[in-house]
């Protein structure tokens, strides 16, 4: 049966921001899941018609804008563009930090931490705007946190993390619960693909799932 939305009924928008695994990366067979295996595609046919879903996954994007080579790899710079293109949103889902968390970058909990911050605080910036809020007006969207999974740092991704980049990511879990403040989905023992160790196997982006559908 299909559901027809009643006249008067607004569908809600929803910005998903995120990194391979929101885009669905297999790193040893080079390519994209299929559509259907993706989290982001699963909570939409989850939520049905009346919520319109924007998936914004761009492989190897951090959290902060820390690459210095590959510049469209920085979520800031990019973030402003992408996300008044989508306006007005009702939820923005921010799904970073896995890329931030690498040995190459090396970044701590906390500097993680603030850059996830600064999307809630430059949206602020935004809606303080009087020009914008005439063009876009609704009401402040609600922000959720996906925090970065776990990965395989003692084999398949031994090159990219260690044990001490698993402890970051132990460090910055603990910050989200410590602050009781943001609402945020916290991954644990997802299944990765085998020998990738970074990636959501298909089974893995529906456990992704399962946690993110909580929130709604």
């Amino acid at each position: 049966m299909i559901k027809v939305i009643e006249k008067g009924v607004k569908m809600k928008r929803i910005l998903i921001y995120g990194d391979s695994n929101l885009w669905g990366f297999n790193f040893i067979e080079n390519k994209r899941l299929d559509d259907k295996y993706q989290w982001a595609n699963m909570l939409k046919k989850y939520l049905g018609p009346e919520y319109n879903i924007i998936q914004e996954g761009l492989p190897g994007r951090a959290a902060g804008n820390i690459d210095n080579k590959k510049l469209y790899k920085n979520g800031k710079a990019s973030f402003d563009a992408i996300y008044r293109s989508c306006t007005p949103v009702d939820y923005i889902i921010i799904a970073l930090g896995t890329n931030d968390l690498s040995i190459e970058y090396d970044r701590t909990a906390h500097d993680i931490y603030n850059d996830l911050m600064w999307y809630k605080e430059r949206v602020k910036e935004v809606y303080a705007d009087p020009v914008y809020k005439q063009r876009y007006f609704n009401e402040f969207p609600k922000f959720i946190y996906v925090l970065p999974g776990n990965f395989d740092y003692l084999n398949d991704a031994k090159d990219f993390y260690d044990l001490s980049r698993e402890e970051e990511r132990q460090k910055l879990i603990k910050i989200f619960k410590d602050n009781n403040l943001e609402i945020y989905v916290e991954l644990n023992n997802i299944e990765l693909i085998k020998g990738d160790g970074i990636h959501y196997s298909t089974k893995g982006q529906q456990q992704v799932f399962e946690e993110v559908k909580k929130i709604f």
